[in-house]
């Protein structure tokens, strides 16, 4: 990265677990945006078609570069 971002990166970083309550604020002190299992489930369902395609074909562009850098068998 070569230049300066035009606005500041907001920190963001999901868990596949549950977070209590409790422990809320010790998680996202220095985190940023944390969403655990019950957030990515309750907004999940929100997001457009056309936003789940675009991950769709980038997690599997991801997944085929990944498997050409793996050691054949």
């Amino acid at each position: 990265m070569r230049q300066e971002f035009i606005v500041e990166p907001v920190k963001l970083y999901m868990v596949p677990s549950r977070i209590e309550i409790g422990q809320w604020n010790t998680h996202t002190d220095h985190a940023g945006i944390l969403f655990d299992r019950c957030r990515i489930t309750q907004y999940g369902d929100t997001i457009r078609p056309e936003i789940l395609s675009q991950c769709r074909a980038w997690s599997r562009a991801a997944i085929q570069r990944q498997r050409k850098r793996l050691p054949k068998k």
